[in-house]
């Protein structure tokens, strides 16, 4: 199905694009591009992973926390790496989507322009303990609409693993079959 006619069911367009998430497609309602990215837990998310891990062993007052124990991650990252500019041109934003592995805990709050990005963020015991060496997490996700996905036949990695992930933009936009 390519367009819509006044026959086509609900049902039939959801099919379609549950069809052809994985290489993605425009929705026949509504002409959104929909597409389902497979994401992996990268070199860049395992070191502001440990960075923030630092942090929370040794935690710093001022304008990094919020409620005690939520630390504003995009001001702590440019502080750790005002300095040293590969350091800086090693941390990407992909460090949100820590919170999909559970790794990290999102404060549910909003800025005043009604944003609910607010930047603040806590280790979770899985994240510590992932950090530490402790357990796996899993390689990859799904990631649709601002919703994760778990594959159940993600392999586990470790930190050490993950450590030796390179993003890659082409890997990332290639279809996920």
């Amino acid at each position: 199905m390519t367009t819509i006619d006044p026959n086509t069911t609900l049902t039939e367009a959801t099919n379609y694009l549950r069809e052809n998430f994985d290489k993605g497609a425009k929705c026949p309602c509504c002409g959104q591009f929909v597409k389902r990215y497979k994401r992996k837990l990268n070199a860049s998310m395992a070191y502001v992973l440990i960075l923030i891990d630092r942090w929370d062993r040794c935690p710093m007052v001022g304008d990094y926390v919020q409620g005690g124990e939520y630390l504003h991650v995009p001001s702590y990252l440019a502080w750790s790496a005002r300095r040293n500019p590969v350091m800086a041109a090693a941390i990407r934003g992909d460090w949100a989507k820590l919170k999909h592995w559970n790794l990290l805990a999102e404060w549910d709050t909003k800025r005043d322009d009604g944003s609910k990005r607010a930047g603040y963020y806590k280790m979770t015991s899985l994240g510590r303990a992932f950090v530490k060496g402790e357990i796996h997490a899993a390689a990859h996700i799904y990631m649709y609409n601002e919703d994760a996905q778990v594959d159940p036949d993600a392999p586990l990695i470790s930190i050490r693993d993950a450590l030796g992930v390179k993003f890659s933009y082409d890997e990332l936009m290639k279809e996920t079959t």
